[in-house]
């Protein structure tokens, strides 16, 4: 049975005969290219595609914040749509828009049989806005190429995933609406192998296993930090690399080792870590890898697990946490420099330097009791070299 919209589609198509244009756009269905034919219809026969990928973490934090999903078909609810596609790149999308302004549509988009745009979401935002701002008629419609009935949910994702992960499509992503993208193909029944066939191999099986790994980490790090579903949080932080690092360097290789059961420990401090401390400049994604060499090594590992109190929890100061890794991290490089002694005397002396003789913490117990063990360390490395020198009389 068809739908109202597709009816009032149809019935705009009979009673217009000039709406069906002479052209004909190739659309990839099922693996085979097919010659749809093209139509310059009224917008407001159409609908925006809230499932687009292209705006997914906005749309979420939009429909969090209005505690319900938006309607398509609601006037309100269209504007606000509207408003999140225009947003969206701010600079390019007003280079379209000039575009658009001077020349018109050049390129068709993509709808479903009953008028769901699949690709030109935000052309047609930009048209809608142009005919708001000037009234002219020749913004009231959208050329499109129109998919024939029957085309399933897999059938849409892998087209819309064809035409907007091309290397000429106009808009990035961005990592995590790719990965929000990505993880819509899984939940719409399609294997990794066929999310990778549709991306052309842009990622192969195996990666889009991983990259759906990447946006579970980035989900729990949401609900870590107390913002559930705010996957816009992570694009304004800039930390997406932080969790692609977090999974293929630490917690991906971890699983598998014999240090499987700190993984969630570690992923803790790096949340922490990744949350940044006031003040302070968040660690790099390069420092996120290190956790993988820390967790290997006794000592290291002794130091960094110094973040968590006695009843095993993560220790709620920041500071403490970043000190600790830090420390880690230390004990890791000076490990790395084992066979050069001298280098590492050098840096240990660089290091007491630098501290203050009148600084308070220096009549600290702890303080004194550290340079008991200097002291015994550099007593340890000394007599060996005195006693090679009595040898040799």
């Amino acid at each position: 049975m068809k739908t109202e919209r597709e009816l009032l589609i149809d019935t705009y198509i009979e009673d217009h005969p000039k709406a069906k244009l002479p052209n004909t756009e190739p659309v990839f269905i099922h693996g085979k290219p097919e010659p749809l034919e093209v139509f310059k219809l009224p917008i407001k026969l159409l609908v925006f595609n809230i499932g687009n990928g292209r705006f997914a973490a906005e749309l979420l934090e939009e429909q969090k914040r209005l505690k319900r999903e938006l309607d398509v078909t609601k006037e309100d609810d269209v504007k606000v749509i509207q408003s999140l596609l225009l947003n969206q790149n701010a600079a390019e999308t007003h280079a379209l828009k000039e575009d658009i302004r001077k020349n018109g549509q050049i390129y068709p988009g993509i709808i479903t049989v009953d008028g769901a745009v699949i690709n030109a979401n935000r052309r047609m935002a930009i048209i809608q806005s142009l005919y708001q701002e000037t009234g002219e008629e020749r913004f009231e419609f959208l050329i499109v190429a129109r998919l024939p009935k029957g085309v399933d949910a897999k059938a849409l994702w892998r087209i819309e995933a064809k035409l907007q992960f091309g290397r000429d499509y106009r808009l990035e992503y961005g990592q995590v609406n790719e990965l929000l993208k990505i993880r819509a193909g899984r939940n719409s029944g399609l294997t990794d192998k066929q999310i990778s066939e549709a991306l052309a191999g842009r990622y192969s099986p195996n990666e889009v296993g991983v990259r759906l790994e990447i946006l579970k980490l980035m989900e729990s790090y949401l609900h870590y930090i107390g913002k559930p579903g705010e996957f816009k949080h992570i694009q304004e932080e800039q930390s997406g690399e932080h969790f692609i690092s977090l999974q293929k360097s630490v917690v991906g290789p971890l699983k598998v080792s014999a240090f499987k059961s700190e993984v969630p420990k570690i992923m803790e401090v790096a949340f922490s870590m990744i949350r940044g401390v006031d003040g302070k400049k968040r660690p790099s994604h390069l420092k996120i890898r290190r956790l993988r060499d820390i967790v290997e090594l006794p000592t290291a590992r002794t130091a960094l697990l110094s973040a968590y109190n006695a009843k095993g929890q993560l220790k709620p100061d920041r500071a403490a946490v970043l000190d600790a890794f830090e420390t880690a991290d230390f004990i890791v490089e000076m490990q790395e420099e084992k066979d050069r002694p001298e280098k590492l005397a050098g840096r240990a002396l660089s290091a007491l330097t630098e501290i203050d003789a009148k600084h308070q913490s220096i009549k600290n117990a702890d303080f004194q009791k550290l340079l008991a063990d200097i002291a015994k360390e550099i007593q340890r490395l000394t007599v060996p070299h005195k006693n090679h020198g009595k040898a040799g009389h």
